[in-house]
């Protein structure tokens, strides 16, 4: 299909320079004209560029074929044209860029320059997912407003995940001066729902670097040690830059583990990637990972809430209640007292389910006891997750314990 597309352009163009790539994902042509450098035109006559001669196999998808083109000028007046195709193949949906002009040096020049402005990171959090970056505007938005402020966690802990970063970025001269590679590995480690999530979203916003996160290492076409390395040599060319990897122990696998240590921690030097890493799970993971201060220079512990943060945290949710769903002091101080081994997450679910039952009532009557009745409720979804996850967790040593005795 490709080839055909070639040959039938390539006949209509002359003389011209004509470019293809199937990496479309790295050319985005609509936000590199949004930056001003190029403006875009719909090209005319799309629907009859190609003869009915070219044919599209299978013949089944024949019509499968989707066109869509731009003339392109450019600040200095001339003027190149792009044509996006996009086909159903046995490897399903794929997608390839023709890019054309008068003369080669125009037309490499424009396409370099929409390239790297498109691997660039402007003020965006590039996600990596099956194998290849995308910008994503969803993660860009979860993180906008989340400050250190609203980050309930004990108050020294706080100043010190802050600090930490703060003194990093500060002392590159001193690093050098001291021979010391300029990096920086941090693993918070826990519990779900304690609040990790919530203080790395305050780290990408309080610091405003580039952000670079790990969704998945696996993909349909490449293995995920060459996925690792991916994200790796990304991390390079953007620093000084934030690489998150959140679930670490979801991530990392017996197979890719030592692939990843050695790009972690091996001959390629991270300068200027502060790496944050994230796990609900350290026991899962490879000591040579949580254990060697050169891979996680720190390791932060974000434990269940005490009375301290519970309280803090019920506080900013009742301020932020209309006034008639408010609870009093002593109603807040009884709930504080009834969510001992409650996570943030299982806290704000308290709260929600409150909220939701007053909306349902006549809403007449107060909401500390509706508050109350989720909270039983809750305690027991506890103890069920609690046993559930007891009874998975001797499964897994079991199999791990198989797994090892048949490699050896």
């Amino acid at each position: 299909m490709v080839i055909a597309a070639y040959d039938e352009l390539r006949a209509r163009l002359g003389d011209q320079h004509l470019l293809f790539t199937t990496s479309i994902q790295g050319w985005n042509l609509s936000q590199y004209a949004e930056a001003g450098y190029c403006r875009l035109e719909p090209l005319a006559g799309i629907d009859n560029l190609f003869d009915a001669q070219v044919e599209v196999h299978p013949p089944s998808v024949a019509y499968s074929l989707y066109l869509g083109g731009f003339e392109i000028d450019l600040l200095d007046g001339r003027r190149v044209q792009a044509l996006q195709l996009r086909w159903w193949s046995d490897c399903g949906l794929e997608a390839g860029l023709f890019l054309w002009g008068p003369t080669r040096e125009l037309v490499e020049t424009f396409a370099m320059g929409c390239a790297e402005y498109t691997h660039e990171v402007h003020g965006e959090i590039l996600a990596f997912s099956d194998g290849y970056w995308a910008k994503s505007e969803a993660l860009f938005q979860a993180v906008q407003g989340v400050t250190f402020d609203d980050v309930v966690l004990p108050q020294a802990l706080k100043y010190e995940v802050e600090g930490d970063i703060e003194h990093f970025l500060a002392n590159r001269g001193e690093y050098e001066r001291l021979g010391v590679p300029w990096k920086r590995g941090i693993l918070f480690v826990g519990p779900p729902g304690n609040g990790k999530t919530h203080c790395i979203k305050a780290i990408v916003n309080r610091f405003a670097l580039p952000c670079l996160y790990v969704q998945s290492f696996e993909s349909r076409h490449d293995s995920s040690e060459h996925n690792i390395q991916l994200v790796f040599e990304r991390a390079r060319k953007t620093t000084p830059c934030l690489l998150v990897l959140e679930d670490l122990d979801a991530l990392i696998t017996p197979r890719n583990r030592s692939f990843f240590l050695n790009q972690l921690d091996g001959f390629h030097r991270n300068i200027g990637v502060i790496t944050i890493a994230s796990t609900n799970h350290p026991e899962r993971l490879d000591p040579a990972i949580v254990d060697r201060p050169s891979r996680f220079d720190r390791k932060y512990h974000f434990w269940l809430p005490e009375e301290t943060e519970r309280r803090a945290y019920l506080e900013l949710w009742n301020q932020r209640l209309h006034a008639e769903m408010r609870i009093d002091e002593s109603e807040l101080c009884e709930l504080v007292s009834r969510t001992d081994g409650f996570s943030y997450a299982y806290l704000k679910e308290l709260m929600l389910s409150g909220v939701m039952a007053w909306i349902s009532s006549d809403r007449s009557a107060r909401i500390a006891p509706l508050i109350g009745l989720s909270l039983q409720t809750l305690r027991e979804q506890m103890h069920s997750e609690a046993t559930r996850t007891a009874a998975t967790s001797s499964d897994e040593a079991e199999a791990d314990a198989d797994d090892d005795s048949f490699a050896h």
